[in-house]
């Protein structure tokens, strides 16, 4: 749906029913459908509030908590849009997340980890292994190309050794 402003606006929604795979549209009204995801139940169920600040178009000070989705489902749901989109700038996500969180790879995926079984989890674990497999891989060099950095093999090297990590301690028994 395209706002007046021109702002695109996208509706999601897990798959109806919760089996089918995600990925399409679903209709909602005549005029109005929502894109549906798989993993999108559990993004609305392990939200976190983030504190926002700052000033409205009028120049009014306003300050607000929004829910968002968890740091490690956002992980889990941009693995799951890799399998099913080519934009570097979800493999990129990913890669700033796990950089920038402060429980590191390793403890976003305990976090994870907590959530299974879930098939979505599964998904996305697939999914990583796929797209990084070495430095040369889709995953590290679409992190690579949206830096605009298409021949970083360090900074590949470092997107590859996060998602490892990641999935080391997410996929341990």
């Amino acid at each position: 749906m395209r706002a007046d402003n021109g702002a695109q606006i996208d509706f999601l929604m897990p798959p109806v029913p919760p089996d089918k795979q995600g990925g399409r549209q679903q209709s909602l009204t005549g005029e109005l459908a929502a894109g549906t995801m798989r993993g999108l139940d559990l993004a609305l169920r392990h939200r976190v509030l983030v504190d926002l600040s700052g000033k409205d178009l009028e120049g009014r000070s306003v300050d607000r908590s929004l829910p968002v989705c968890a740091p490690e489902i956002f992980i889990m749901l941009k693995a799951l849009a890799i399998a099913g989109r080519d934009k570097p700038k979800d493999a990129y996500d990913i890669h700033f997340v796990l950089l920038h969180d402060g429980r590191g790879p390793r403890g976003l995926a305990t976090a994870l980890r907590s959530l299974r079984p879930h098939e979505a989890i599964d998904a996305a674990v697939e999914s990583l292994q796929r797209d990084y497999k070495d430095v040369d891989s889709r995953g590290p060099r679409d992190v690579c190309a949206f830096l605009g950095r298409p021949e970083d093999d360090q900074l590949g090297g470092d997107a590859l050794a996060y998602v490892l990590d990641f999935l080391e301690m997410l996929t341990a028994e």
